[in-house]
């Protein structure tokens, strides 16, 4: 985005006479466009759904002791709370069993 000098407004692009230009809105600032310039930027986002070693984080983590675990059927659980989905969603809980390690997650 490209910006007026003298106002500081966001300026547009305009086709006049079949010549393409920068213009501004609010004042007669114009900036002339004599090549065609085209950058395309593609970004790619990762979404990595591996719970790390928590070895180094359990006690920065909070803990569920009523929690049952589904594979091994104690109590115990850490818990990683994360915003997988948009903000009006609940937040992901994210248990990493205390006892075998099993990870599994409750969308809430």
């Amino acid at each position: 985005m490209n910006f007026c000098p003298l106002c500081a407004n966001a300026l547009i692009i305009q086709n006049v006479g079949g010549n393409n230009r920068f213009s501004c809105r609010t004042c007669t600032y114009f900036y002339p466009l004599l090549k065609k310039i085209e950058t395309v930027t593609y970004s790619r986002m990762v979404k990595d759904d591996t719970i790390h070693d928590i070895s180094l984080q359990k006690e920065s983590l909070q803990t569920d002791k009523d929690m049952i675990c589904p594979a091994c059927e104690k109590r115990g659980a850490y818990i990683r709370l994360e915003q997988d989905r948009s903000l009006d969603e609940g937040q992901t809980q994210h248990y990493i069993c205390k006892n075998c390690s099993h990870t599994w997650k409750d969308m809430g």
